[in-house]
């Protein structure tokens, strides 16, 4: 940042400085292997943020600002957003007490009790 060269203000489409949510999307993965389980929960609280901020899902997000850059409808920052809430435990689970009638986790078969019915 101190670097002369370093360009701060980033053009539209820049691949030199703003954040990619693609590259966060692979970010845990690392910071995990790592042991940097802090920064991470740092990092992803961040992004969580922005994009709660942002009425859409882009490309990438300028890192001085926290505003994405781009288009709606980036799928990999959709993950971003869905992936982080779930690692960081901000949405509670059901749990089988909570859950309504008739429903189950997905992937558990229905009981044959109800298999059984027409």
């Amino acid at each position: 940042i101190s670097d002369p060269g370093f360009v701060q203000e980033l053009p539209r489409n820049s691949w030199g400085g703003a954040a990619q949510a693609l590259t966060a999307l692979r970010a845990p993965r690392w910071f995990e292997h790592y042991g940097k389980g802090e920064d991470l929960r740092h990092l992803m609280t961040r992004w969580v943020e922005a994009i709660l901020a942002s009425p859409v899902f882009a490309q990438q997000i300028n890192p001085w600002t926290g505003e994405f850059i781009g288009p709606d409808g980036y799928s990999p920052a959709m993950l971003v957003f869905v992936s982080f809430v779930d690692r960081l435990g901000i949405l509670k689970r059901p749990t089988d007490r909570e859950r309504p009638r008739g429903d189950r986790p997905a992937g558990e078969p229905p009981s044959p009790a109800k298999a059984a019915r027409p």
